[in-house]
């Protein structure tokens, strides 16, 4: 099963070893995380032709920015009257002290201003007051309460929720007091990101120690992505990443951003690890898939996992793309061209020339995965555009060449894997 999170692939777990340098460290804000108010008790009265709601929460005493909660009425306690489920109203309070009103016109709920509706949130308790007459409530009705936290990630946004009663509505007879009594820490609980430690060996691993400091109080557990900016290069990958990993219990999956195809695509026998301890997840990466910059970034997401859906997330740093990272124990890694060869291999005037060579990198032996090249080409002294390309391990540029063509020099500027190397040229065309 592969899972994605704002275009992150899973991972699964393995030992990290190594010799570790000294950390470079990182802090996110703690508190920061996609959890919702946990609902606890709700409490229903009529007075004075207006109905009365307490909703009290277990675990704030200050709504967090971007929550809400929200109450819906049957207010005929009729579950074939009003919409699909049975609901004719709804209330709904922000954590700005907005209220918003929604009636059933019939067909569909529409915003109606909240005349006489008054609500406030203090000390872990929302009070709400509603004209029964505003409501369209004459006597008994149901009830359901959610609460909601909001928060961003990537281009989308995720919204996790607690709901009470878990299943159908609070019954209110119509005079009295009504009570119901939510289980507390059955809402979506978020992993809430601290503090990132990063440090890279000799042996070639880089560890990303990701601390959560509620990971012991979260149902299940989190799922962790990193994005990889590997080329330290904003222009590159998709808005910046060219790597992604994401762990989630004994899946692995890492994905790398393919330029051509525009996509993310696997990548097969990644080397990536992980290992889990209370309150931490060190993912481990060998510096081979970051390319050869001498520096990196990388952005982490937790995600609260329920079935196959994400709920709350925390996502690390605030406000910018990355952190950035640069290598303690890196040797500098070269891009090794071959010899230079032309297509065709014997160059005519008035025809056209391809002039390229095999190239790879100092560390591996390999040919880096991407790049892109520059053509610096001239003819008998003048400069001549020239049309740069790098694939399958070739870096090659390609022109036009006049029938009075006598000589032919220039340098192919490859950029692969962070590394810029400049590949000289001088033909004498036959």
């Amino acid at each position: 099963m592969r899972l994605l999170v704002t275009g992150i692939g899973a991972a699964a777990m393995l030992v990290f070893t190594g010799v570790a340098a000294s950390a470079t460290s990182y802090d996110d804000a703690v508190g920061d995380a996609n959890t919702p108010a946990d609902l606890s008790v709700i409490t229903a009265s009529e007075s004075g032709g207006s109905v009365l709601v307490a909703v009290d929460v277990a675990n704030f005493r200050a709504l967090p920015a971007s929550s809400s909660l929200t109450l819906w009425f049957d207010t005929d306690a009729n579950p074939g009257t009003g919409n699909a489920d049975g609901r004719e109203a709804l209330v709904r309070y922000g954590a700005d002290g907005t209220i918003g009103l929604q009636l059933w016109s019939g067909t569909q709920l529409v915003d109606r201003p909240p005349a006489g509706i008054s609500a406030s949130f203090a000390d872990g308790r929302l009070s709400l007051s509603a004209p029964m007459s505003t409501l369209g409530i004459a006597g008994s009705f149901g009830l359901l309460v959610v609460s909601a936290r909001e928060q961003p990630a990537g281009n989308g946004e995720f919204v996790s929720l607690d709901v009470a009663p878990d299943a159908g509505l609070m019954s209110y007879p119509g005079s009295g007091i009504g009570t119901l009594r939510d289980a507390t820490g059955d809402h979506e609980s978020a992993p809430d990101l601290g503090n990132v430690a990063v440090n890279d060996s000799p042996d070639g691993w880089v560890s990303v120690a990701i601390g959560i400091p509620n990971a012991a109080a979260l149902p299940r557990a989190p799922l962790v992505g990193i994005s990889v900016d590997a080329d330290d290069d904003a222009r590159t990958g998709d808005s910046g990443a060219d790597l992604a990993i994401t762990t989630l219990g004994d899946e692995i999956v890492a994905d790398r951003w393919s330029e051509r195809a525009k996509s993310w695509v696997p990548v097969d026998n990644a080397r990536v690890r992980v290992t889990r301890s209370n309150g931490s997840v060190t993912v481990g990466v060998h510096s081979t898939e970051l390319g050869a910059s001498p520096r990196f970034g990388f952005a982490v997401l937790a995600a609260g996992v329920i079935g196959n859906s994400f709920t709350g997330v925390d996502v690390a740093p605030d406000g910018t793309p990355f952190y950035r990272y640069a290598f303690q124990n890196r040797p500098r890694v070269r891009i090794v061209a071959g010899r230079v060869a032309t297509t065709p291999a014997r160059p005519r005037p008035g025809r056209r020339l391809a002039v390229g060579a095999r190239v790879t990198r100092s560390d591996t032996g390999a040919a880096p995965r991407s790049g892109a090249v520059t053509c610096r080409v001239a003819i008998d002294g003048k400069r001549t555009a020239g049309v740069g390309l790098y694939a399958g391990g070739r870096a090659s540029c390609a022109f036009g060449l006049p029938r009075s063509a006598r000589r032919v020099s220039g340098t192919i500027v490859l950029r692969a894997d962070g590394v810029t190397t400049s590949i000289p040229f001088s033909i004498r065309p036959r």
